[in-house]
């Protein structure tokens, strides 16, 4: 499934062509956007203990134990654990820092009966480790299996939906549309935190591309 956002359009005249005669081009932009279901969702949990350098191994050992201590005894499954830190480069915090990564699959809590149930609780796990690791917990993240793919077909649709817009103009003109002369891939964004909620949840994320085209075209004898 897929939406496409406004299309702008310009003309203009090019430089000569190499036979001698004069080169016309259109200019579109097209905008689309593709959905796909998460295939992970991510958490990140993470301590900011204002301790001496000496004592910060230590407390780096004890978050790591602590955090798999309690996913064992609530008996969470996640894909992928892993662990940052000691680090010193925590844009709000001058001394020492680690952090956890956990990543689960996310079908089973997307579809199928009770996915809703077992979200919840899942989200509620997470946050009772946080609490007995003394972690701060991030704004969950959901992640595509395959983003390359999901990228280029973003791509290719938004490619497909400037052509309509440059043959209306040439229709307009009575012109006709022979090639595709310069393409080029402007940006290509997925959702985030601070996307609308219907664009990133567990069970849909989108990611939206933008291409410029130029088509080159015979104006009306």
């Amino acid at each position: 499934m897929s939406r496409c956002l406004p299309i702008a359009l310009a003309l203009f005249l090019a430089a000569p062509a190499a036979n001698g005669q004069m080169e016309y081009t259109i200019d579109s932009v097209g905008t689309a956007t593709v959905d796909v279901a998460p295939a992970f969702i991510v958490f990140k949990l993470e301590i900011l203990p204002g301790v001496t350098n000496a004592a910060l191994v230590e407390k780096a050992e004890e978050f790591e134990s602590n955090v798999r201590t309690q996913i064992q005894e609530r008996n969470l499954k996640p894909s992928q654990i892993a662990f940052s830190g000691p680090n010193y480069t925590h844009p709000e915090h001058a001394g020492p820092n680690a952090s956890a990564t956990l990543r689960f699959p996310a079908g089973q809590y997307a579809s199928n009966e009770g996915a809703d149930e077992r979200y919840a609780a899942l989200r509620e796990a997470i946050d009772k480790v946080a609490a007995a690791a003394g972690a701060r917990e991030y704004p969950v993240e959901y992640e595509p299996a395959e983003p390359e793919q999901v990228e280029a077909a973003a791509v290719a649709r938004a490619l497909e939906m400037a052509y309509p817009h440059a043959k209306a103009a040439a229709d307009v003109m009575n012109a006709r549309i022979l090639s595709v002369g310069n393409v080029t891939v402007g940006t290509v964004k997925w959702s985030d935190n601070g996307s609308p909620p219907e664009d990133y949840n567990v069970r849909r994320i989108t990611c939206t591309a933008t291409v410029s085209a130029q088509y080159v075209y015979v104006p009306a004898q």
